[in-house]
C-alpha cells in the first residue's frame, strides 16, 4: 500500500474519518472510514482503494501511544484544571 497523508476528522476528540486526498481530482479530498467512502467508485462498486488504504492504516499502522506520553499529558490536564478552579476562587 502506498504511503499516503491521511487528514483526521475528530469528534470529541476521537477520530470518526480519514480526508485523502484524490488522484483523479487535484485538490479534492475523499471522506473516508473503513467501511465507507465519498468517491464515485465506492458508490459504483461499494468498494474502493481509500477504504483498504484506510482500513489498512487503521489495523496495522496506527500504535497505541507509549505511556509516558499519556502520563504527561494526563499530568498537564489535572495541572491545568487544578489552576483553572483556584483561578476562580481568587479574589
Amino acid at each position: 500500500m502506498e504511503q499516503v497523508s491521511l487528514l483526521h476528522i475528530r469528534s470529541r476528540g476521537h477520530v470518526i474519518a480519514y480526508q485523502i486526498p484524490s488522484d483523479s481530482e487535484p485538490g479534492v479530498y475523499r471522506t473516508v472510514t473503513p467501511s465507507w467512502c465519498s468517491c464515485p467508485g465506492f458508490f459504483y462498486r461499494r468498494h474502493c482503494k481509500h477504504v483498504d488504504m484506510v482500513t489498512d492504516y487503521v489495523t496495522t499502522r496506527r500504535q497505541p501511544l507509549p505511556a509516558s506520553i499519556v502520563n504527561d499529558g494526563l499530568q498537564r490536564m489535572v495541572d491545568q484544571k487544578k489552576a483553572d478552579i483556584f483561578e476562580r476562587f481568587r479574589y
